[in-house]
This record gives structure tokens, C-alpha cells and sequence, in this order.
């Protein structure tokens, strides 16, 4: 966010957390309204797990590099329950949409159906393969 950050924090005194220790994120998570899950915006990395912030009820912003989820991103993106920025200029965009109280509510409600609605998936496709004759 680097030159961004100043005008972030301008639009109301909320507290940012970084975090980027292995089986500490949920902690993090659970401490938040919102979620940006950076290891999408550098483009050799992929992204990073929507799910964890989504199951939490947070709203959840993913950068334009998440090749390791591809799917569940777009299906998320489909339902409005994930937010995408495609640069440090949209980030700051949606990150004063989403503290409009309104908006805020909606994202993180739709992550959060999201993430319910696709309980037992697993279950379900594994029920197919070895249980249809």
C-alpha cells in the first residue's frame, strides 16, 4: 500500500493489522471486519485461502493473481462475496466502500453465506464417485 497507507488511515482511525506467521492468521482474522489477502497481488505467489476470512464473517479482498484458486474465486466474485482489486489504487477504493457501515454488513454476510452454502462439498462429490454403481 506504501503511499496509500497515510490516506487509508485518513479515512477513519481503524487499527491495521499485518500478519504473516504461519497458524497465527486466524487469530488475526477473528480480530477484524476485514480481510485483504495479499499473497494475490504479487503475481508469483498465487493467493492465498478466501475461506478462512469468509467462515469468520469478514469481507474479503483479493488482489488480480489468485491462480492457485481460480475457481473459487470466481465463483465467489459471482456471488458478491469476494471483493477484487486489481491495483493498490482499487484497494484504497474499496477499503473506504467497505467502511460505509452498509456495504461493510453486505460483503461480510455474503462471504459468510458463501462459505455455508458450500459446507460438505467434498462429502458430496466423493459420495458420487464411489457410491454410484
Amino acid at each position: 500500500i506504501n503511499n496509500n497507507l497515510q490516506s487509508i488511515e485518513q479515512i477513519d482511525q481503524k487499527t491495521i493489522l499485518l500478519g504473516d506467521k504461519m497458524g497465527e492468521m486466524f487469530q488475526f482474522l477473528a480480530m477484524g471486519d476485514i480481510a485483504i489477502v495479499c499473497g494475490s497481488f504479487m503475481p508469483n505467489i498465487g493467493g492465498h485461502n478466501v475461506l478462512e476470512p469468509a467462515l469468520l464473517k469478514l469481507a474479503v479482498i483479493t488482489g488480480q493473481y489468485s491462480f492457485n484458486n481460480q475457481q473459487l474465486v470466481k465463483n465467489m466474485l459471482d456471488q458478491e462475496a469476494l471483493l477484487l482489486a486489481q491495483n493498490e489504487t482499487e484497494l484504497v477504493k474499496i477499503l473506504a466502500k467497505l467502511l460505509e457501515s452498509k456495504t461493510l454488513v453486505k460483503y461480510s454476510q455474503a462471504a459468510y453465506n458463501f462459505v455455508q452454502q458450500n459446507l460438505g462439498v467434498s462429502d458430496k462429490i466423493s459420495n458420487t464417485i464411489f457410491c454410484s454403481n
